[in-house]
Parts: C-alpha cells; structure tokens; sequence
C-alpha cells in the first residue's frame, strides 16, 4: 500500500476510505449502546435547557465528535463558558428566537420580512454585538469563545434601520415615511369625522325616541345605529341586518358611509405604503445575509453550549484531563442520572474511583447481587460517552480519561423477540459481533459475562471469550460471578480483579468499588438474612465442591481484611492530619511566645535607654549655671545629642533593612510554593509530604482541605499548589 499513498491519482480513493472508515466508527454508537447507557436521558435532559427547536433537535441527536482535535475544542470551548459563568463576567444573556424562517425569506430577492420579525432581527443583532465586543475584550483569556465568532462582526446598520421604522411596540411609525405620515393624518381625521357624525346620529334619535336602549352595536366589523324597526325607513342609511325578533335594524348612517368609504380607501393606501417601507428595509438587511446566517448558526450552537454548561451545573460536572494515551483515572466519578434523581429525593449517591491502563486494561469486577456491579459499569460508560459527546462529567477534577473509537456494551438482561432469541443466544450473537470489531482502541463493558446457560459450561465458553477479549488489547470491564473468570484475572498481568465491597455484619452492600482482589458472593450469608435456616444452608453447603466453598471463604476473609486495613489507613490518616495540626499549632503558639519575649526584651532596652537618657541630662542640667558661660557645657550636649542622632538614625537603616529583606523573602517563599495561586477546588499538599488534597474552602483562619477521606483545616503557610 505503500505506493498508493503516494500516488496522486489515489488521494481521492483514500479519502472515500477514509470516510467509510469513520463512518463504520460512528456505527458503533447504535440504539443498543444508547439504551444500555440510557443516554437518550442525558439527551433528553440537555434539550430541555434550550431555547430554539434548533439546539433542542441538535441535542437530542448528540453523538460522540469524530476526532479527538474537534472533541478537545469542544471540552476546552466549554470550560471557557464555565468559566465566565463563575465568574460572572458580563456575556450577553442568549435569550433569542432563531430566524431560520426569515433568512429564507431574505433569500429570494424583492421579498418582505414580516414586521413580526424585525424585534427578532434586531435581538440576535444585539447578542452578536455583545459577544464580538466580549471576545475582543477578553481575547486572550477564552480563545476559543473568541475565535468561534471570527466571522462575525459588530453591525449597526441592522438596528439603526429597523428603529428609523418601527417603534419599541414592534409597529411601524407614523414618521417612517413622509407619504405614510401624510395617510395616517387623513385616516385620524375622516376617524374624527365618524366620530362626530356618529354622536350627532346618535343625539338627533335619542331625543326622537328612534334608538333602542344600547343605541349602537358592531356588525360586520362595522359601527351601527340599533334602531327601532318601525323608523327604518325615516332614517338614511345602509340597512346591515336586523334582530333574532326583528324588533330592530342595524343602520348604517348615509353620513358616515362615505366616510368610511374613504377611510377604508386609506387604509389600502397606508398597508401599501408598509409594504413599500417594509420592501426597501428588507432589502437593507438582506445586504447582511450573511452576518445573520453565521449569527443564527452561532446562536443555536451557544444556545447548546449554554444547556451542556447548565446540565453541568445541575450535577457539579467538571472537565476532567483528556488523555492521548489509552487510560483511565476516575475518581469520586458519579452516575449521572442516579446522582440527579437522589438529589431530588433527598438521598446519598456513592461515587467509585474506577483506574486502569494499558497495564491493567481489563477490570473484573465480582461481588454480591444488588451491590452496585452494573451501576459501576453503567457508570464508566456513560461517563466515557458524555466526555466523547463534549459534555462535562461529574468526577473530580483531579481525574483522566482517554477517548476510544469504539464502545460497546452488553448489559441486562436482553432478548430478542423478533428472532425468537433467548437471553443467552443474543449475547452469544452479540459476543461473535464484538470480536470482530474490538481492537485496541475499544472499551467493551459487559454485565453479568457468561450467564444464561448452564453454569459449568457456560463458564467454560466465558473463559474462552475472556482469552479472546484479552488478546485483542482492547479495554474490557466485565460484571461476573463466574470463579474461573476470577482466576483468569489473576493469571494475566494486563487484567486486574475488583470487588463491590459489602459489609459482613450488617449484610448490606456498602457500594464502594476495591481495586485488587475479587468479590465473594455473599451466597449464604445473603440467605440468612433472608431467612433461610442454618440447616437448609449447611446441607447446601455439602453439595459443594469443598475447594469452591474455600475458595468462596478466602475471598470474604480477604474482604474484611481489606476492609480493617482500609479502616486502619484512615485512622492512620486523620492520626497523621490531627499530629499534623497540633505540631501546626505548637509551632505557632512557639512563635507567639518568641515574640513576646523579643518584644518584652525591646522594651526593657528602650527603657534603659530612657533611664541612660535621664541621667545624662541630670548631669547636664546640674553643670549648667546662670552666673557663668557654658560654653563648654553646650558643646558637650551638641556632641552627645549628634552622638545619639547618628545612633537613631543607624537603628531606622538596620530596622528598613530587616523589613525590606524579610518582605522579600516571605515574597519569595510563597512564589515557591505558588501560594498565590492557592484557591477552592484546587489540589494542594502539605510542606515536606507528597499526599495530596482538595481544598474546599478557605477564608482568614485558614484552608479546609480534603486529604482523601479526611477533611483538615490548615494554615495556608502550611500548604503547597499544585495545580488548579
């Protein structure tokens, strides 16, 4: 193939494959991927974030960015928005209505632009000019904000135009043209006219007894007289109907029918002269076609970035680390959905740390049912396809994840009732599909490996698939209760096993994924709690091969092991935290005590210099006599005050000295450490120890910061940044 690539005459051909390739890639993302993931949630809760039908139609098709440069764009575009939304900084509000309608209209030449869509116009021109504005402001700091809108460009001959014409009603003004000025003086004064020859009408047959008691009504969009019946006929005018009893008729006045002759001749003559104004105005915002196609496009994509920052913030989702390389390092990672819905009842959600690597690419995760096995799994893929959608994720910020061309996933208890399939045979289907796609750049994530059929043989064929997933180098996370699958974990250096940790005692599933060792089942403790009697559970005991029930009982011991040591490792860390503090403090009060006895010790010398002072001037003050010169006395205070000047002055260089040099070398300590750039939600360590921590808050007193479990205050001279 060599040759093919540098023959000119096959670049097309090896585009067309290009594209057929990333084509295959994005039918990955299939209906079943969505449905195990339930990501048509997240779909449908982005939508309802946005404004236009456009964002909404968009977001609810969401699918993963075809390459890692346009991905990583998008993630950093979002992060931008984050930002200046924490930091309140002055963006315009994307309240908008998308002119999809009114841009085919400017489309076609001699068009007119209904009067309803000027506001609309006018609006998104005044976004646009907002956001351009806000880019060259803020250029450096949110490039690719900024760089979105590099097409676009301030305008204000769209607004200027539009408010020459029409009023802050949304109607055009009397003003908007001399001959419309002109017609709507004539429509006010024919109105006058009808308005007096109607109340002159009216005047005349009330005093004649002519009119019944509402006197006037509208019929046929007309003003009418409601006259009695038998005086039609002494009354001029247009007979426009009569009453259900016949009783009266509804007359128009031969005075006011010329009149609204005329009138209605104006007003024909004022929706012309509209058309006319509204014709030469469409014409002038058509010469900025495309400023308002970019704008429109422009605002329906803001409008989307907007709905994936609030989603966001509905479940505090930050932008992890991407990286090049084939990993993955979740940690504090919640289940999306799962998070919202407990938020909303008032209720806790666990968050997992999930790790694994080229090293350890494939995770075994074992434990009893109802434990959190699948909810892990849902977890890591549905996080893994909203990061490759562009949308943030609720982890900390401390966490990493790789992007890969492929995820797959087999999870719950599917069926195919179309082809008459049962549970095993559509996984078998669908096992044979995934090895022929999976390669190293797929995560394949699959819940309860191997069920379905008998235990024994089924066990055996998830061994064999197991081989096959290992040697393809793909990303594998795997759910099972099988043993052998356990043993294979441990066999092969690149899979690693974990266990849904689960409190022995109690009973109770503790929901915390462990790294390391795999996860018993909890059979027969499960039935116990349930109920089952002790005999039932001794005789089913027996029927056990007795290395599966050792094995079984190995695997609980080495949980509650695990889980004493964890115990122990938390103790030791708050030890270590509280040693930490009051060496803090000692250290401080130490600080305090030196300094009062500098201070005590600085008094004491300006005392005695007080007391030196006074004797010295005693001495003066008894040589001094009113009978004889002094001459000699005077020199000798001339010499002892220039004497004590010049010592003043020494002190004030020495004290400037020590300021100056301790200033700069408190300035130089922090610079150090980068305590400058210390804030919340950033990761910090302690001065001389390598763990690391979160801070949560800090004000004047200190920095709260979160070492794993443990949560401290410290002094902020205590800690070391060491990223954001």
């Amino acid at each position: 193939m060599f040759w093919l690539k540098r023959s000119v005459l096959c670049r097309p051909f090896l585009f067309l494959l290009s594209s057929i390739y990333r084509d295959i890639l994005l039918k990955n993302f299939d209906s079943q991927l969505i449905e195990d993931l339930e990501f048509d949630k997240i779909r449908s809760l982005l939508s309802t974030y946005c404004q236009a039908e456009s964002a909404r139609s968009k977001c609810s098709k969401l699918s993963p960015f075809r390459s890692n440069k346009a991905l990583k764009k998008e993630l950093e575009t979002l992060f931008e928005f984050q930002s200046i939304h924490q930091e309140s900084l002055a963006f315009p509000n994307l309240d908008f209505q998308e002119i999809q309608k009114e841009l085919r209209v400017l489309k076609v030449q001699d068009s007119i632009l209904p009067i309803e869509a000027l506001p609309k116009i006018v609006r998104i021109n005044e976004i646009i000019n907002g956001i351009v504005a806000f880019g060259k402001k803020y250029a450096k700091r949110f490039p690719n904000i900024t760089n979105r809108s590099e097409n676009l460009y301030i305008c204000k001959e769209i607004p200027k135009a539009i408010h020459k014409v029409m009023d802050d009603r949304g109607e055009i003004k009397d003003n908007a043209s001399s001959q419309l000025s002109e017609i709507r003086k004539k429509l006010k004064s024919i109105q006058r006219q009808i308005e007096k020859a109607f109340a002159d009408q009216i005047k005349i047959l009330s005093s004649q007894g002519w009119l019944s008691e509402y006197k006037e009504s509208v019929v046929q969009n007309k003003r009418v007289l409601v006259l009695q019946a038998e005086f039609k006929r002494k009354v001029k005018g247009r007979n426009l109907g009569s009453s259900k009893t016949g009783k009266f008729v509804y007359l128009e006045p031969s005075q006011v029918t010329d009149l609204e002759s005329d009138l209605n001749d104006l007003r024909i003559d004022e929706q012309n002269e509209i058309y006319r104004i509204l014709r030469e105005l469409t014409a002038q915002i058509r010469e900025h076609y495309e400023l308002l196609l970019n704008s429109n496009k422009h605002l329906i994509y803001m409008d989307m970035l907007q709905a994936k920052l609030k989603l966001a913030l509905s479940m505090n989702a930050c932008l992890p680390g991407i990286s090049d390389d084939k990993e993955i390092e979740l940690y504090q990672a919640y289940h999306p959905l799962l998070l919202l819905e407990n938020k909303e009842r008032g209720e806790n959600t666990f968050p997992q740390d999930i790790t694994m690597s080229k090293d350890k690419r494939i995770l075994v995760i074992s434990g009893p049912n109802a434990g959190g096995k699948s909810v892990t799994l849902k977890t890591l893929g549905l996080l893994q396809i909203m990061i490759q959608c562009g949308l943030l994720i609720p982890v900390n910020a401390n966490s990493t994840i790789g992007i890969f061309q492929r995820i797959l996933t087999d999870i719950g208890d599917n069926q195919s009732i179309e082809n008459h399939l049962s549970t095993y045979s559509y996984r078998l289907k669908n096992m044979k599909r995934f090895l022929d796609l999976i390669d190293s750049e797929t995560l394949i994530l699959l819940d309860e490996f191997g069920t379905g059929s008998d235990p024994e043989l089924g066990g055996a064929l998830a061994e064999v698939f197991f081989e096959e997933i290992f040697q393809r180098k793909c990303f594998c996370v795997i759910t099972t209760h099988y043993a052998n699958i356990k043993v294979k974990a441990f066999e092969y250096e690149e899979a690693e096993n974990a266990c849904m940790l689960f409190d022995e005692k109690s009973l109770k599933p503790l929901y915390k994924l462990l790294i390391g060792q795999p996860g018993s089942s909890f059979t027969f403790e499960v039935a116990k709690i349930n109920g089952i009697g002790s005999k039932l559970i001794k005789r089913a005991r027996k029927k056990l091969d007795n290395k599966t029930v050792r094995l079984d009982d190995v695997m609980v011991e080495l949980q509650r092991n695990k889980s004493e040591v964890e115990d122990l490792k938390k103790s030791l860390v708050q030890a270590e935290g509280s040693a930490e503090n009051v060496e803090a403090k000692f250290k401080t009060k130490l600080e305090r005590l030196r300094d009062k006895a500098e201070r005590q010790q600085a008094l004491v010398e300006k005392n005695n210099d007080f007391i030196n002072f006074g004797r010295k001037m005693k001495i003066f003050i008894s040589d001094y006599s009113p009978f004889k010169k002094n001459d000699k006395l005077f020199k000798r205070i001339e010499k002892y005050i220039a004497t004590e000047k010049s010592k003043l002055d020494m002190e004030k260089r020495v004290k400037a000295h020590k300021v100056a040099k301790a200033t700069e070398s408190s300035k130089n300590y922090k610079m150090q450490r980068n305590q400058h750039k210390i804030s919340e939600g950033c990761t910090v360590r302690l001065f001389n120890n390598k763990k690391w921590g979160t801070v949560i808050s800090m004000d004047k007193k200190g920095v709260v910061v979160q070492f794993g479990d443990f949560i401290t205050k410290v002094e902020l001279d205590k800690l070391v940044w060491v990223r954001d």
